[in-house]
């Protein structure tokens, strides 16, 4: 966004200029540079990142802790989206987080499978086949939740 006004910042001194000097006439630049620089200086200021915009990842228990009603909702969802098995891809190289039998796996929810609900999505090779498991994040099951919603 910075950049995009940086780059409009130019392209208005440029037009500026290219008036001046088609008319011939010094107090125009004035005139017009002055209200530009204040408008670009308005909204190059008021653009700020606050923490809230940056939504940090949060932990099962930071999220209990948090907020409550969140938190249930996460954990109602979980039983029945908190994974999914997928063919492990051929081309991508995945980083597995351990491995798991199949009974497990077909569980749904990752805490019948004695798992907890991870921060970042985890990924479980199954034992025998060329599957995976993958455990929803938190963040994810936050966002399956806000869909549904809407």
């Amino acid at each position: 966004m910075i950049f995009f006004l940086l780059v409009l910042h130019e392209v208005m001194q440029l037009l500026t200029f290219v008036c001046c000097l088609y008319l011939k006439l010094k107090k125009m630049r004035k005139i017009v540079l002055l209200p530009i620089s204040l408008l670009f200086s308005v909204v190059v200021l008021g653009q700020t990142t606050t923490t809230e915009t940056l939504n940090p990842r949060k932990t099962i228990t930071e999220l209990e802790a948090e907020s409550p009603k969140e938190h249930a909702l996460v954990m109602e969802l979980a039983k029945t989206k908190g994974s999914f098995i997928s063919v492990i891809p051929a081309k991508k190289e995945i980083q597995f987080d351990g491995t798991i039998s199949l009974e497990k796996a077909e569980m749904v929810d990752p805490t019948k499978m004695g798992l907890t609900i991870p921060n970042q999505d985890q990924y479980y090779k199954i034992e025998g086949t060329d599957k995976m498991l993958v455990i929803y994040s938190v963040f994810t099951l936050q966002q399956l939740s806000t869909d549904e919603a809407h």
